[in-house]
């Protein structure tokens, strides 16, 4: 694919997630929980539109991680009975799938995982200055409910979540190397013995 083809299809999927996260951002507006924009599913699939349009590689690679670990909480969340909202199959699966393809077929920027780990964690605590905690945005101000079980100290709940986002992280990092790497070779033209 050459670098116009790739410009071409980072803008068109570009335009498709802005498209997608609208009509949920425009959904939470109507419904008066234009909070939960703030949610790092929310600004992960804003950050992955906005990157892809502007073809800033860091941006798309932060918001596809931010949605690669927040799509399975999300899941949990409504197996947990959270709320049941059509147009988050658009954040959640749609532009994840747009921040992934993007991913394989323009590469990572160095350090990707560290860039979403430390972006995601200035993200939760701009989440306490911008919501308010009873709606625990980001679990910005306490322990998820299925986890208080296991936790009674935020301070190790925190640090728990940031270890293991952080390995999340990581491994997504891999796998798309890899798999980026793969595709490259399996595309490669066979050389002549």
């Amino acid at each position: 694919m050459s670098d116009r083809e790739r410009s071409a299809a980072a803008a068109r999927d570009g335009w498709i997630a802005l498209v997608c996260w609208g009509i949920h951002a425009a959904v939470h507006v109507q419904r008066g929980s234009a909070a939960d924009l703030v949610w790092g599913c929310n600004v992960g699939a804003l950050l992955i539109a906005v990157g892809l349009v502007a073809r800033e590689r860091s941006l798309v690679s932060t918001g596809t991680f931010w949605l690669a670990a927040g799509t399975p909480l999300w899941l949990m969340d409504l197996v947990f009975g959270g709320e049941r909202l059509c147009s988050s199959l658009l954040v959640h699966i749609v532009v994840l799938a747009l921040g992934v393809r993007a991913l394989v077929r323009d590469g990572l920027v160095e350090g990707a995982f560290w860039r979403a780990l430390l972006g995601g964690a200035l993200l939760q605590q701009c989440t306490r200055w911008l919501t308010h905690w009873s709606v625990n945005i980001n679990v910005s101000y306490g322990i998820y409910a299925p986890f208080r079980r296991w936790f009674s100290d935020y301070s190790r709940y925190w640090l728990f979540t940031f270890v293991y986002v952080g390995a999340l992280y990581f491994a997504f990092e891999r796998l798309l190397r890899w798999h980026r790497a793969r595709s490259q070779r399996a595309t490669q033209p066979a050389t002549a013995p």
